[in-house]
């Protein structure tokens, strides 16, 4: 997996959490796509759009399965296949942390930049050194944020070779001060990164 190589100081290298959140990504990803989407007519670039019902909807926050979860989706998923006997319960699944997504699926209101306030967006993929551990009020969890590209700050710095960032990873602390005031109208109480 390649976040354990960009890791930053303090971040976790379990390979289980790391497991555990790329699933989630993947299926973020897949929920954010053209795939798990209903046509609604002529679709606005960068518009939101409707998923289709036959798909559950899950996020922004993923709690991590317990053991009944596993049970439940495979009641002989602690018996040794060769032998018939029950395995030895490995405690690592029990801390697991959950992951709080931040992505645009969940939160239209952060397509857009923070410098220029464009809506002329792109998205970039997920933040190179996958999550980042947070603390919450209650729990330690991690969150992980997509990239999002602003073309028209692109397109400036191609024209002019001015100095401007126009890529942001949604969980980066610049991000956030630039919006200043407008991170108030989201409809969730983020925490700080």
């Amino acid at each position: 997996m390649g976040w354990t190589t960009v890791r930053q100081g303090h971040q976790s290298l379990r390979q289980d959490q790391l497991e555990w959140e790329a699933h989630v990504v993947k299926y973020v990803n897949y929920m954010s796509c053209s795939k798990s989407a209903v046509k609604t007519g002529q679709p606005k670039k960068g518009a939101a759009f409707r998923v289709l019902s036959s798909l559950p909807v899950w996020g922004p926050v993923f709690n991590p399965p317990t053991f009944s979860d596993v049970l439940r989706r495979d009641p002989h998923a602690l018996v040794n296949k060769k032998t018939g006997r029950l395995e030895e319960i490995k405690p690592t699944q029990a801390y697991l942390r959950r992951l709080t997504v931040v992505h645009p699926f969940y939160f239209p209101q952060l397509r857009r930049c923070p410098w220029n306030r464009s809506h002329n967006i792109s998205g970039d993929g997920w933040q190179s050194s996958g999550s980042r551990e947070v603390h919450d009020m209650s729990q330690e969890e991690t969150a992980i944020g997509y990239q999002i590209r602003c073309n028209d700050c692109k397109d400036e710095v191609d024209r002019n070779g001015k100095s401007l960032t126009y890529c942001f990873a949604l969980t980066n602390s610049e991000y956030w001060e630039e919006l200043g005031e407008d991170y108030r109208t989201l409809p969730c109480v983020f925490f700080s990164f």
